[in-house]
């Protein structure tokens, strides 16, 4: 059985990784990055203390502004979201601007990237009204 590893991504979220992906930091950038874009150009800083290993990403600062596109029926906004959000973390931070959204009204969300922003698509549930 393979060895596990955890690598710590900062505001206490942590992702396990086979000990093979997490030897090279290229692999565990590979790995992450689909899912958390800033890892692409993050500081990886490896530290051994007591007999146990560490490995904790550690983002790098980018440029002010808009890091993210949320579409939600069809109205895109350019918002600040940090990339460890979750979908749950999302849909709470928008709820107040998109009521609706932290109900089942929505459909999971889409999340891709396009040059380096990160772009989340919401879809209303068909059927579903009451909604914005």
């Amino acid at each position: 059985m393979s060895e596990i590893v955890t690598v710590h991504l900062g505001e206490g979220q942590d992702v396990s990784l086979p000990a093979d992906i997490a030897a090279s930091d290229d692999l565990i950038r590979k790995a992450l990055s689909p899912f958390y874009p800033d890892v692409a150009t993050a500081h990886i800083r490896r530290e051994s203390q007591g007999g146990v290993d560490s490995i904790t990403v550690i983002k790098r600062a980018g440029p002010k502004g808009a890091d993210a596109r949320v579409t939600i029926n069809g109205l895109q906004v350019a918002v600040d979201l940090d990339p460890a959000l979750t979908e749950q973390q999302i849909r709470a931070r928008l709820a107040p601007w998109f009521p609706g959204l932290d109900s089942e009204a929505y459909y999971g969300c889409e999340s891709r990237v396009e040059q380096d922003v990160r772009v989340i698509t919401f879809t209303r549930r068909p059927g579903v009204i009451g909604t914005p």
